[in-house]
């Protein structure tokens, strides 16, 4: 399946005929560079990536893709001892999820949650944590997870009109170097930008023997 980030050929349909499906990383990261706020995907250790598809009116694009997710491992690796300290390495972040503009907020539910299905048997994945601004919060209340506390205040890096975490500062990578460059340079188009807190969500995939801290 190629998925496509055409805008046009929306029609009404039921949800039955909406399907989530396993994705490559490269058609992920196309749409990603599309509809999300944090385009850039340097750096992100993902290993799953799904795609929300709803039928079209164009017959060349028979399924539209309106919805992507990224999971990965945790961007602080002190998440895992924290969250699922029976299993540290079971515990998966969702690094990026995002949706058409037009996208209904039932899809995002069902989308998320068929996620975490797949998650659920096709990985041994026991805890998936989230964090979100605001309103971005929405999808994880209304697909139960469980909202358990919020981040310190945080900044972000903006490159370009483009935003980068802050970690590419502290990186030893190429694209991190010209950056960190820049910004020693003193470039107006390279600044730091403090960021409110953010939600954190939590969802068990699956129970262990001993608390782990999410009910």
């Amino acid at each position: 399946m190629t998925p496509t980030v055409e805008k046009e050929g929306l029609v009404p349909v039921a949800l039955e005929k909406w399907t989530t499906e396993p994705i490559s990383f490269k058609s992920a990261r196309a749409f990603v560079q599309v509809w999300h706020q944090m385009s850039n995907v340097n750096g992100l250790h993902v290993t799953q990536c799904y795609g929300l598809f709803r039928p079209s009116a164009v017959p060349e694009f028979p399924l539209l893709m309106c919805g992507a997710a990224m999971y990965g491992k945790p961007a602080m690796s002190s998440q895992g001892k924290k969250w699922c300290p029976q299993s540290p390495n079971q515990l998966l972040e969702m690094r990026r999820l995002c949706f058409w503009d037009e996208c209904e907020d039932f899809a995002k539910i069902f989308f998320v949650n068929n996620t975490l299905s797949l998650l659920r048997y096709n990985t041994d994945t026991t805890v998936v944590i989230a964090y979100a601004e605001g309103e971005d919060g929405d999808v994880y209340r209304a697909s139960n997870w469980k909202m358990v506390g919020t981040t310190a205040p945080g900044r972000i890096l903006m490159v370009d009109g483009e935003r980068y975490h802050d970690r590419t500062l502290r990186m030893d990578k190429p694209y991190a170097h010209k950056i960190q460059q820049r910004l020693k340079e003193g470039d107006t188009n390279v600044n730091l930008v403090n960021t409110p807190p953010k939600h954190i969500f939590l969802y068990r995939l699956r129970k262990v023997n001993k608390w782990d801290g999410v009910s």
